[in-house]
């Protein structure tokens, strides 16, 4: 009886704290459509920008034989990441930059089916 009871008041309280944040998810899973072949990273830092609460960043370093260097790779969401629609904006890696809106569009539809989620 005394487990109950501080067991079921913090599963109360994290189901009152509200969803996660998907967006990371999201962001992170696009992250092999900008590594080339026999690339991999490593995330370092997945955060969501001081300057823009819309946009998370994921920091990560690619490894591949006999190379490695660090990259960002930036995601604009016209959502907060916790309701059922993210709508995906925007995607941006540092070394590529912005991408165009033919690649945006079919990014987004692939992981949308993917991984369930409205990215539109």
């Amino acid at each position: 009886m005394r487990l109950s009871f501080p067991v079921g008041l913090l599963l109360l309280l994290c189901a009152c704290a509200g969803g996660e944040d998907r967006r990371f998810d999201v962001c992170q899973a696009l992250l092999p459509a900008f590594l080339a072949e026999g690339e991999r990273a490593e995330v370092l830092d997945r955060s969501v920008s001081p300057d823009d609460p819309r946009r998370i960043q994921i920091e990560f370093v690619r490894r591949a034989p006999f190379l490695a260097g660090s990259g960002t790779l930036s995601c604009i969401f016209a959502g907060d990441g916790r309701g059922g629609r993210l709508g995906l904006v925007a995607i941006e890696e540092t070394g590529s930059g912005p991408l165009s809106d033919v690649k945006l569009q079919l990014l987004r539809r692939e992981l949308s089916h993917e991984l369930g989620v409205d990215l539109n």
